[in-house]
């Protein structure tokens, strides 16, 4: 008995000393508590926060005439968006280009086309392969375009170009103001309109407006990202239901985009419909099956409803997707000892601390396979003497 409770106190210190060290960002969240209206995990945080990141599916295919001329399209039985990334990736090297030569409407056309070839395309939080003005030096750029815009007060598209540039300097009131003045210039740009819902919502988030979303939605009711964008802006603001029905636009606009699914099932979880949000994962998963954040979400429904099993492979694909994620680790080791499988958990340990070089979280664990193999030994030797006293 002595040796089974030094164990288990050895697992406990072990399992204290990994959260402190491998899940340190777990302190505040008010994002989700705001927006699903519960008691914020570790997990549910950095699954919440990676809303921003950008998709990468690898769907592709040929769209409607709407997806190459920049111009909304009003036909009520057009094609559906196709996601193709290679093609917005040209597109967004061209408008780089161009947005250095000041040819401000053809830099507008070609981002507008990346962005609806892929509906996540040049969000703020993007990899630089999937962003605009990659490599540019964009303090530079905005003193260059300043010039322009005393020259031509009137520039819609360069007022808009600039508030790119601030956008991804962080700058969200001079972004704002930049794209404001871009409609005001051109209230049909839509490239402004995009971007300037995506500032409040990833720039301002303590101060999220839907006014811009629906003014933006008036004009371009057949984009799916204004209608993810809009669903994001609601739930963010408590409004599920509708944030749910806006998610279910974006995926008939856009049926094999995965981000829809996947912000789906935040707004039925917040509803109470857990089945359903597993049900999203499910979707997103199948049409992004290399995105990593989908499985720890599914993860964490799976393991709420102690099915520890099916949360743990999903852990595996997300540990394979993303290797150097401890945390992840740290999660699927939990999940292996309230299973019962010490010497999996055990390991999951040993391999973070490996991975950290965490000398003291590497001793405990040894530590702890001595105990356990102690107490293989004395259950052993039990066994024996009730044998010969049969």
């Amino acid at each position: 008995m002595k040796l089974q409770r030094a164990t288990t106190l050895s697992l406990l210190s072990l399992l204290s000393l990994t959260a402190s060290t491998t899940i340190n960002s777990a302190s505040a969240c008010p994002g989700l508590t705001h927006a699903l209206g519960m008691q914020c995990k570790p997990v549910a945080r950095m699954a919440y926060l990676s809303q921003l990141e950008p998709h990468s599916s690898q769907v592709s295919g040929p769209a409607c005439k709407f997806h190459h001329d920049g111009a909304d399209c009003k036909d009520p039985n057009h094609k559906a968006v196709q996601i193709d990334l290679k093609a917005a990736s040209v597109y967004c090297q061209s408008g780089d280009k161009k947005v250095a030569s000041h040819d401000f409407k053809g830099a507008i056309e070609d981002y507008t086309l990346a962005t609806r070839l892929n509906p996540t395309f040049g969000r703020i939080y993007a990899p630089a392969a999937d962003n605009f003005l990659v490599g540019c030096n964009l303090e530079q750029l905005v003193s260059d375009y300043n010039q322009v815009l005393l020259a031509d007060t009137n520039n819609a598209e360069a007022f808009a170009l600039r508030g790119e540039m601030k956008y991804n300097l962080g700058d969200a009131e001079g972004a704002e103001a930049d794209f404001r003045k871009a409609i005001e210039c051109n209230s049909n740009l839509y490239f402004a309109h995009l971007r300037l819902t995506e500032t409040n919502i990833f720039l301002q988030p303590q101060n999220i407006r839907t006014s811009d979303c629906h003014e933006a939605l008036l004009l371009f009711p057949h984009d799916p990202r204004l209608h993810l964008n809009t669903g994001i802006a609601l739930g963010r603001v408590g409004y599920f239901k509708q944030a749910a029905t806006e998610y279910g636009l974006a995926n008939e606009l856009s049926p094999q985009w995965s981000r829809p699914f996947y912000m789906m099932s935040f707004a039925e979880l917040a509803t109470g419909n857990r089945q359903s949000a597993l049900s999203d994962l499910d979707k997103c998963i199948k049409y992004e099956p290399s995105w990593a954040w989908a499985y720890i979400a599914r993860a964490e429904l799976e393991t709420e409803a102690y099915n520890n099993k099916a949360a743990i492979s999903d852990l595996d694909h997300a540990i394979a997707l993303k290797p150097n994620a401890s945390w992840l680790v740290s999660y699927r080791a939990r999940l292996k000892l309230s299973s019962g499988d010490i010497f999996g958990g055990v390991f999951d340990f040993i391999g973070i601390a490996s991975q950290r070089s965490e000398f003291h979280l590497l001793l405990a664990a040894w530590f702890i396979l001595a105990q356990l193999r102690l107490v293989g030994v004395g259950s052993e030797t039990i066994r024996r003497r009730l044998l010969m006293h049969e």
